[in-house]
């Protein structure tokens, strides 16, 4: 679990989604924790547009499924 909760987006979403699901994958997760832990380790600049655009973080559900 120290992985994926330490893994921070540093490039494309893309890039970060997948790497996640590597290791979330290794994991047993609910969908529920992985949406959490995926929108911690988004950048922060990410998240201040979802937020100032008012368009959820749940957005994100498609990537870790």
């Amino acid at each position: 679990m120290n992985k994926i909760s330490s893994l921070r987006q540093m490039k494309s979403v893309t890039m970060y989604a997948s790497e996640f699901m590597s290791l979330a994958n290794t994991l047993n997760l609910n969908n529920n924790a992985k949406l959490l832990q995926f929108q911690k380790g988004l950048s922060p600049e990410l998240k201040r547009s979802l937020t100032i655009s008012g368009i959820s973080l749940t957005i994100f559900e498609t990537y870790i499924q």
